[in-house]
């Protein structure tokens, strides 16, 4: 869509290879912190095109939709300034250490971008089903057609298509998470519970129909309050973080507000 909205020709298979090569050695050097945003942006764009000429309907297909948009999102975020390929190349030449993030590279805004694109992604994804069949989508008949497709293969698929008690529990959940996902925008305490849901539908998918969203999983850590974690743990951060980040957030001034804020 978007090559032909552009006007862009169409590249021969050895064009794409090559793009995919520098696409894969960018992405690498991303992962290591090489290249400081210049490898994040190359893999971004690399991707992108990727996706909008052929991988989109093959190699890529659905479960690359969403990573390619948080591939762009990380294009944004700023060189870690001690924790990186670069970081080490300056200290070990003796060169000055990187200098710290400024911009939106350093407000947090590639992140909260990520999770916009996640609940964009999923309440499209119900808003579809909706439009297309409207609550009949919920009886569950959708999800028992595609679990017998795949009973031969899978325990799980066989019991699913012949329970549809089941497959419209399954189905209304799937709703919920999706229709609802907005709500993981506006409440941070919301927001575990539908990362969680959404691990919980892909990993129902697997285990009866078969594809895989293990790339959509990997995104989700860019979700996850990290530092709460490592200071209370994964239950303590549910239940401590959200009156002690009431008294921190009280002490700062406009500007540190708006920073966490996008954070």
């Amino acid at each position: 869509g978007l090559i032909d909205a552009l006007n862009l020709p169409w590249l021969e298979p050895a064009g794409i290879a090559r793009i995919a090569i520098v696409a894969g050695a960018a992405w690498l050097c991303a992962a290591i912190g090489l290249f400081g945003r210049l490898a994040g942006t190359v893999t971004a764009l690399g991707a992108f095109v990727l996706h909008g000429y052929c991988w989109g309907t093959s190699a890529f297909n659905h479960n690359w939709y969403l990573p390619v948009f948080i591939l762009g999102a990380l294009a944004f975020a700023a060189p870690d300034p001690v924790w990186s390929a670069d970081a080490a190349i300056r200290k070990n030449r003796g060169l000055p250490p990187l200098p710290q993030a400024v911009g939106l590279g350093a407000t947090g805004f590639p992140r909260v971008l990520a999770l916009v694109f996640c609940v964009a992604f999923y309440f499209c994804a119900g808003i579809t089903k909706l439009q297309e069949s409207g609550l009949q989508w919920t009886d569950g008949h959708t999800i028992a057609y595609w679990g017998e497709e795949d009973a031969s293969k899978r325990v799980l698929a066989k019991i699913l298509g012949e329970q549809m008690w089941i497959c419209a529990v399954a189905a209304w959940f799937t709703l919920f998470f999706e229709v609802g996902s907005p709500l993981a925008l506006i409440s941070r305490r919301l927001r575990p519970i539908f990362i969680l849901g959404w691990i919980g539908m892909h990993v129902g998918i697997r285990l009866t129909m078969g594809p895989r969203y293990f790339e959509n999983i990997v995104c989700f850590a860019l979700l996850i309050d990290w530092q709460g974690v490592r200071a209370f743990g994964w239950t303590g951060v549910f239940q401590q973080a959200p009156s002690l980040l009431r008294g921190t957030f009280a002490r700062l001034t406009s500007s540190e507000r708006v920073g966490v804020a996008l954070g």
